[in-house]
């Protein structure tokens, strides 16, 4: 992705033509949140995501299509992602009318409650943690994605009462199903409650907070461990014979092929960035299920 100057950035919001479109532009920052947000909206919606499935957005910056687009949107519906925090504010001052909804305000735990603790060992650096605290993945948890839709639906009513009755009928059809959703994944992983699991990054923490496993994250912080943190990995990976290390395709694997070597270990992608929002849960879900150990 190009970075764009923040002075360029405001200058081509200015100068961006508006046009007239029926159907409301909203934006996000990730595809999986553009799939939420699809799921209410329907076609009366265009959804647009700032970063493309495969990309990071811990270095993701607008690019200039983006910007001009940015310019006509009606809704920015964030989940208080980094990037978003550094750029929204620009972009409201270039264009006031833009209405923005940060959806995880409905929530009440984890980072969005103020306080964001780390959760590694001030020793080792090691990652383990279940609560899914400093965690911004907060739709890898079908329960939290189930609490965000409403205000999602209710922010697209605002904005266009004509469709209200659509994304009614929308947000309960995929509400059902995201219950279903977390039924099928409890039932799934109900037997390994308690288990720890190895990820390169640490983007899984609600998914297992919703299921009683633990996540432990190689890297944390962005930082590799170090050369004890690192002795430290592999031995708890032995001790309890974890097979599978999950990686996602936004950051360097060698590390954790690496450590994979070192305890036997298959690395597995597992990205929650995923577009496939309901395809991507259960996949990982049965992954994580075939990747325990009796």
């Amino acid at each position: 992705m190009s970075r764009l100057p923040a002075a360029l950035l405001l200058a081509i919001l200015w100068l961006a033509p508006r046009t007239v479109i029926g159907e409301l532009l909203v934006f996000t920052g990730v595809p999986p949140m553009k799939t939420l947000i699809e799921q209410i909206g329907g076609d009366a919606v265009d959804v647009q995501a700032l970063v493309a499935p495969g990309y990071n957005p811990h270095s993701h910056e607008p690019t200039p299509r983006q910007v001009t687009a940015l310019a006509q949107a009606d809704l920015y519906i964030g989940v208080q992602l980094p990037f978003e925090q550094a750029w929204l504010p620009r972009i409201r001052t270039a264009n006031p009318d833009l209405k923005v909804l940060h959806a995880t305000d409905v929530l009440t735990a984890g980072p969005f409650s103020g306080h964001c603790p780390h959760t590694h060992d001030s020793e080792t650096g090691s990652g383990a943690t279940a609560s899914g605290d400093c965690d911004p993945h907060v739709w890898t948890s079908p329960r939290l994605a189930r609490s965000m839709i409403g205000p999602i639906r209710d922010a697209l009513i605002a904005l266009d009462p004509h469709h209200a009755a659509t994304y009614h009928d929308n947000h309960d059809l995929f509400a059902r199903q995201l219950d279903a959703l977390d039924a099928e994944l409890e039932t799934l992983l109900e037997p390994y409650r308690g288990r720890r699991f190895l990820v390169l990054h640490p983007g899984w923490g609600h998914f297992a907070a919703a299921y009683g496993l633990v996540q432990v994250a190689i890297e944390q912080d962005g930082k590799e461990p170090g050369a004890r943190s690192l002795a430290e990995l592999v031995d708890q990976a032995r001790r309890d014979r974890l097979r599978v290390i999950f990686v996602q395709p936004q950051f360097d694997r060698r590390l954790a092929s690496r450590l994979a070597d070192s305890v036997g270990a298959e690395l597995l992608p597992a990205d929650p960035l995923a577009p496939d929002y309901m395809v991507n849960l259960r996949r990982v879900a049965a992954q994580l299920a075939g990747s325990f150990v009796p």
